[in-house]
């Protein structure tokens, strides 16, 4: 039969592995913990292809390092800058000239859009190769309305900081064979900004894109070409 002290000692020798064994399974699971955050954390900075979009400064010393503003923190003005810069070059993605433009021109758009627009353009770069063929008889061209600044844009906030709306009016000729088509359309856009990467620098995406006319200017009434 054990004395007081030969049980105290057993039961405090308990207590003692019991802690031990909490010790080492709480370092056991910070060790998970770090090695898990660290891989996930090497692969996202070797497949990260995300870069800064800033706004240049107009005037700056050139002996000097200077530190310039990203496009959240400078003025509605150079917001529309930015935006109306990026709808012009979508614009001449969208209606490729000739055939060595189409498979840049589409590989543009698929960079710098989602959503239905980004599969639409995916599936279009997917076969760039024989629309390329048929380019020069087999077209849209659109010229837009321009003053005194370039091409005359309709730009209006969305429900957000990061998003807008963009209207352009202009004059489209449509040919299919040897059967051209003329008209008077209005290419409407919805454009977010999110992340830029080195595919994408301006940050901004097409989310919808669709060109309607008006079939009668009494009623109103319009249709999707």
């Amino acid at each position: 039969m054990l004395d007081r002290d030969e049980a105290d000692f057993i039961v405090k020798k308990d207590v003692e592995y019991s802690l031990f064994l909490r010790i080492l399974i709480f370092l056991i699971a910070i060790c998970i913990v770090y090695i898990y955050h660290t891989t996930t954390s090497i692969i996202k900075y070797i497949t990260d292809d995300s870069i800064p979009v800033v706004s240049c400064p107009k005037e700056y010393v050139v002996d000097s390092p200077i530190v310039m503003k990203t496009m959240n923190e400078v003025s509605a003005k150079e917001k529309d800058r930015w935006v109306r810069g990026f709808m012009r070059r979508v614009l001449l993605a969208q209606f490729p000239r000739t055939k060595d433009d189409v498979g840049r021109s589409f590989k543009y758009m698929v960079d710098h859009s989602k959503d239905e627009v980004n599969s639409k353009y995916s599936a279009l770069y997917n076969d760039y190769e024989p629309i390329s063929r048929y380019i020069e008889s087999m077209y849209y061209r659109f010229y837009p309305k321009m003053n005194d600044s370039g091409y005359e844009m309709r730009i209006r906030k969305g429900a957000t900081e990061n998003e807008w709306f963009v209207e352009i009016d202009g004059y489209l000729i449509k040919r299919m064979s040897n059967n051209e088509e003329r008209y008077f359309p209005t290419l409407k856009y919805k454009i977010v900004a999110g992340k830029a990467t080195m595919q994408n620098p301006e940050g901004l995406y097409v989310t919808e894109a669709t060109m309607e006319r008006i079939t009668d200017y009494v009623s109103g009434k319009k249709e999707n070409l």
